[in-house]
C-alpha cells in the first residue's frame, strides 16, 4: 500500500494541523487522542513514510526504529504512567479498524479501555439470544441476548446517508447483552464521535455507536432484524431533518408486490438474501 501523504498524521508532523503535544526528539511525536478512549490516551508516531507496523518494521532503518521505540518509553515516563502501568496497541490494516495509515501506537492508561463496538463478542452457551439479525448475504450476524432498552426512529441527515433512507429505525442494547456471532462488520466514522458498522460484501447498514469511553451500548438497524415487527419504536430522534412530506405516507394508496409486477418477472425472482434465523457457518444461498 503507497504511502498517502495527505494523511491527518503527516500533515500534523509537516505543522498544517495542531496536536496537543506531549513529547518530541528527532524520531518521534507524541500527541494526546482528540477522541481519548482512556484517561490517559497518546499517540506515538515515527517521522517518517510508514503506513502500518508491518511496514515500519520491514522498512526503517535500525537507529530509527531503536529511536522511535526509546520516544515511545520517554512519552510514558513524562506522561507518569510507568509505575501504575500502560498498554501498547497498534492497530494494523483494515481488519484492525486502522484508520489512518501512517504507523502509530496507542500509549493507553488509567482504567481499561472500551472495547470497540464492532468487535465486542461474549460466550453465549448459557445464554438463548431474544432477538437474532444480520446483513443479507449471511457474513455478518449477531444477537441480542435481553429486549431493547430503547426504539426509536431516527431523522437526522447523517442517519438518512447512512441508510441510504429518509428515516433510520433503531434498537438500543446494552454492550454487555450483544455480541457479533458471525463475521466481523466493517466501520465508517461518521464523525469522530460516532461509527457505523456494515458488511463489507453486501453493503448492508447493520448498527451505529458512539466511540467515547461512556458508551456502553449500541444500536442495531432495525430493518436487519430477522423478526423487525417484534420491536416497536416508541419515539422520533433528530426531527430538524424529517421530510416534509413523511405525514403523508400513511394516506397513500398501497398494492401487494404480486399485484404491481408483471408474471415473468416474478417468476424469475429468486431470493439470494440470508434467512430470517440463523443458519449454519457453512451457510450458501441456492443459486
Amino acid at each position: 500500500m503507497a504511502y498517502d501523504t495527505g494523511n491527518i498524521f503527516a500533515r500534523i508532523l509537516r505543522g498544517e494541523i495542531p496536536c496537543d503535544k506531549v513529547y518530541e526528539d528527532d524520531h518521534a511525536l507524541a500527541f494526546r487522542d482528540i477522541n481519548p478512549q482512556a484517561p490517559v490516551h497518546v499517540l506515538v508516531i515515527p517521522k517518517g513514510e510508514y503506513v502500518s507496523l508491518d511496514d515500519f518494521a520491514a522498512e526503517a532503518l535500525p537507529a530509527l526504529a531503536h529511536g522511535f521505540w526509546r520516544a515511545v518509553g520517554e512519552t510514558a515516563r513524562v506522561l507518569g504512567v510507568v509505575e501504575s502501568g500502560y498498554r501498547l496497541l497498534s492497530n494494523t490494516g483494515r481488519d484492525a479498524h486502522q484508520e489512518v495509515p501512517h504507523f502509530h501506537v496507542h500509549i493507553v492508561a488509567g482504567r481499561e479501555p472500551r472495547p470497540h463496538a464492532q468487535e465486542v463478542r461474549r460466550m453465549t452457551t448459557d445464554r438463548s439470544p431474544a432477538h437474532t439479525g444480520g446483513c443479507q448475504c449471511g457474513a455478518v450476524r449477531y444477537a441480542l441476548y435481553a429486549e431493547p432498552i430503547e426504539a426509536s426512529i431516527c431523522h437526522c441527515r447523517m442517519c438518512q446517508k447512512a441508510m441510504g433512507n429518509v428515516f433510520a429505525p433503531l434498537a438500543k442494547i446494552p454492550l454487555a447483552d450483544f455480541a457479533w456471532t458471525r463475521g466481523t462488520p466493517s466501520v465508517f466514522q461518521s464523525s469522530p464521535a460516532t461509527e457505523r458498522g456494515f458488511c463489507a460484501a453486501c453493503g448492508t447498514p447493520l448498527s451505529f455507536a458512539y466511540t467515547d469511553a461512556n458508551a456502553d451500548w449500541i444500536e442495531v438497524t432495525m430493518g436487519s432484524l430477522d423478526e423487525p415487527g417484534r420491536i416497536k419504536p416508541t419515539g422520533h430522534f433528530g426531527i430538524e431533518s424529517t421530510v416534509p412530506w413523511l405525514h403523508l405516507i400513511d394516506g397513500l394508496p398501497g398494492v401487494r408486490t404480486e399485484d404491481n409486477t408483471l408474471p415473468e418477472r416474478l417468476a424469475r425472482i429468486a431470493n439470494h438474501q440470508h434467512p430470517d434465523h440463523d443458519t449454519p457457518a457453512d451457510w450458501k444461498p441456492e443459486r
